[in-house]
């Protein structure tokens, strides 16, 4: 998923588990705009509703592309 993308110098982290998702965010607030991949369609068979469900109760805008 990783290789349409131009990482170079940036942080990756290759993660699915929302929780350690939501703590590699909370430490990283310097970063300011954060991006998560997510594989599979956004409403089913993807990790993206366990991660919306552990971002509810925090303060972030959150937006999800699904389909690119």
């Amino acid at each position: 998923m990783l290789e349409c993308f131009d990482l170079t110098g940036k942080e990756v982290l290759e993660e699915y588990r929302s929780k350690e998702i939501l703590e590699y965010v909370e430490n990283n607030r310097q970063f300011g705009n954060i991006t998560v991949l997510m594989s599979g369609d956004t409403g089913y068979y993807s990790g993206t509703k366990k991660l919306l469900i552990a971002f509810e109760n925090e303060d972030y805008d959150i937006t999800v592309l699904p389909g690119i």
